[in-house]
């Protein structure tokens, strides 16, 4: 998970949001998913607020690039809890329907918490699912093909400190 943040002149955090590098359920191609951003008090809603969220959304892009993997947003996706609305009989419903989802694999923590869903526990098989989203939404950009990601996993990576991954 990378925190991004636009600051203002004095170094005050005017807006955030959580970038988090999950995984689809189904192919286990790696996307990044930027969760809803949170604004300072002290933000105007009509001027400020999409000025902000562009700045995040730029900052997103940036990394998804620099990461070679397709960049989703938190309007893009549903949560499990919402698409469900229906308890625990509706979720597994929705986690089955035509939705893909998109999971968090690995990690120690027992629960995450994130602005689409709340607090989220592990399952069973230690994955925890962020969201649901629509293939159509997946298929719009050519880098999320297979094909693209085998293409892209070939190349070496190379960060600003020009470590080899």
């Amino acid at each position: 998970m990378r925190l991004l943040r636009v600051r203002d002149a004095k170094g005050r955090t005017l807006a955030r949001a959580a970038a988090r590098l999950l995984a689809r359920r189904d192919t286990h191609a790696p996307l990044l998913l930027v969760d809803q951003p949170l604004f300072a008090g002290r933000c105007d809603e009509g001027t400020q607020r999409p000025r902000l969220e562009a700045e995040l959304l730029r900052q997103a892009a940036r990394l998804a690039a620099r990461l070679r993997v397709p960049l989703l947003r938190w309007r893009e996706v549903v949560g499990p809890a919402v698409a469900a609305a229906g308890g625990e009989e509706g979720k597994a419903e929705a986690l089955s329907a035509v939705r893909i989802a998109l999971v968090e694999l690995g990690g120690v923590a027992p629960f995450i918490y994130s602005n689409l869903n709340g607090l989220m526990e592990r399952d069973e098989d230690g994955v925890v699912t962020h969201a649901l989203v629509e293939p159509a939404v997946l298929d719009r950009d050519p880098s999320c093909s297979c094909a693209a990601q085998s293409r892209a996993a070939r190349k070496p990576l190379r960060l600003e400190n020009e470590e080899r991954i």
